[in-house]
């Protein structure tokens, strides 16, 4: 058995066992022969329109995924090729997925909500959580962003998309990177690579410092790169210069800075 704990909101079981019991009741118990199963459980919050008290379960079981509650009943069907993490009572499943290096890659993504409703087809290169409302969403090349109706609010038009935060988001466009808001309107150039957060007004972004590809043990890519980080009001004024290894959440007026 193997436990690992990732946040006080998200903890992950793995079983793999000649014998695996798994119950609630123990009138009800399942017992499995080379049985291989995770369970993450995630606590939805008010957003997802249920009790703060219940729990969701992903959970896998012979290449395919789904939700369970804490009575065992399935929320998502158990049939997905890949899935994401309930955010604003939304999650992202996949079908085609296939997989790769021991995780599940490709495929086509949609969205279902907590009442088994699929919100969207399953369409999507690749999509991204949902916060502040929208989605962003790959089609072939270009990302834009869909609302939770599945309408198109911010056209096909980046190479990159980032989530909302504080009702703006980090993109790129024609190899240059821009703040956006939620009607799609650019606030300015933004020569950084990642917005990290918006908070009491600030915006605490990130610079690549360098990024190195190589090929792994497994014989497959991978890559490792370094950030920089600093903090910049919304009209580009630079307030800490892009040097930091870290910056922490403020917390009453004040944040934690790390610089190597």
């Amino acid at each position: 058995i193997y436990i690992e704990i990732y946040s006080l909101s998200l903890f992950t079981l793995y079983y793999n066992s000649p014998d695996l019991y798994f119950s609630k009741n123990p009138k009800n118990t399942m017992k499995a022969t080379s049985f291989l199963i995770f369970l993450s459980f995630s606590l939805i919050n008010m957003f997802a329109q249920v009790s703060p008290s219940a729990w969701l379960g992903q959970v896998g079981h012979q290449g395919k995924y789904g939700y369970i509650n804490a009575d065992g009943e399935e929320v998502v069907p158990v049939i997905y090729d890949n899935i994401g993490a309930f955010s604003e009572g939304m999650v992202a499943i996949n079908l085609g997925a296939k997989e790769v290096a021991f995780l599940p890659k490709g495929g086509k993504w949609g969205f279902m909500n907590l009442d088994s409703r699929m919100v969207t087809p399953i369409v999507y290169h690749e999509v991204k959580a949902f916060q502040e409302g929208l989605a962003a969403v790959k089609e072939d090349s270009l990302w834009g962003y869909i609302n939770k109706n599945n309408k198109l609010v911010i056209p096909y038009q980046f190479e990159a998309a980032g989530d909302f935060m504080g009702g703006l988001a980090c993109v790129q466009e024609n190899g240059s990177f821009k703040l956006i808001d939620t009607e799609g309107k650019h606030w300015q150039n933004f020569p950084y690579d990642k917005l990290i957060r918006v908070q009491n007004g600030l915006l605490v972004v990130a610079k690549k410092d360098w990024e190195e590809e190589a090929i792994g043990e497994d014989g497959l890519p991978s890559s490792d790169e370094s950030y920089s980080y600093g903090i910049v009001r919304p009209n580009g004024e630079v307030v800490l210069e892009v040097k930091y290894d870290y910056i922490a959440p403020f917390q009453e007026g004040m944040a934690k800075v790390e610089w190597d």
